[in-house]
């Protein structure tokens, strides 16, 4: 009766994402604080980690952000010079 819940897997079907079409030297996504290069780079992004451009985000997103946020609040409290570094947390 020891039975593991399965690892979240962050997925998102993600078809189009925006990207300038005049960014020949990369695009810098504000939302992401991370450079991209191509349309490509930031669709497949956004879907190994769960993010979602358009439409309503689901229920699961919308917990995965709380929590992220939670982190990062409880992670301040323990140290105030405490900088997110761009890594998420597992």
């Amino acid at each position: 009766m020891n039975e593991e819940k399965p690892q979240y897997q962050p997925t998102a079907n993600n078809k189009k994402v925006f990207f300038p079409k005049k960014s020949h030297h990369g695009y810098f996504d504000e939302t992401f604080q991370r450079r991209f290069y191509s349309e490509k780079q930031k669709r497949d992004f956004m879907n190994s980690h769960g993010f979602v451009e358009k439409g309503e985000a689901s229920k699961e997103h919308i917990k995965r952000v709380k929590d992220f946020v939670a982190y990062c609040k409880n992670e301040k409290r323990k140290n105030p010079n405490f900088k997110y570094k761009g890594d998420y947390p597992t």
